[in-house]
């Protein structure tokens, strides 16, 4: 759980990418053990389990910005025209 996951974990039981913790209880427990080396009490896990619960909600959207086409083209154009610069410069050199 990081991340954007931490807003959608209630829904994302079981726990850890092979499933190990069937609760939030558990993986906070397993997590503070082997993260930190801790063995928290039933009521630092509840703080925990709170937090997170209060994290629960919807993802916002985003709208992906999207580059005009002509930057792109002129860009891919600029490349292209340097490349074949050098290399009529080379060749014309070669002669």
């Amino acid at each position: 759980m990081e991340g954007a996951y931490l807003a959608q974990h209630r829904i994302d039981c079981p726990y850890f990418h092979n499933g190990a913790a069937k609760t939030l209880n558990e993986a906070v427990t397993i997590m503070a053990k082997t993260q930190l080396d801790k063995e928290l009490s039933k009521e630092e896990i509840a703080d925990i389990v709170a937090f997170l619960n209060g994290l629960t909600g919807e993802f916002p959207k985003q709208k992906m910005p999207v580059l005009p086409a002509t930057l792109v083209q002129r860009s891919i154009n600029d490349i292209v025209e340097t490349r074949y610069s050098r290399l009529y410069f080379l060749i014309d050199k070669m002669q």
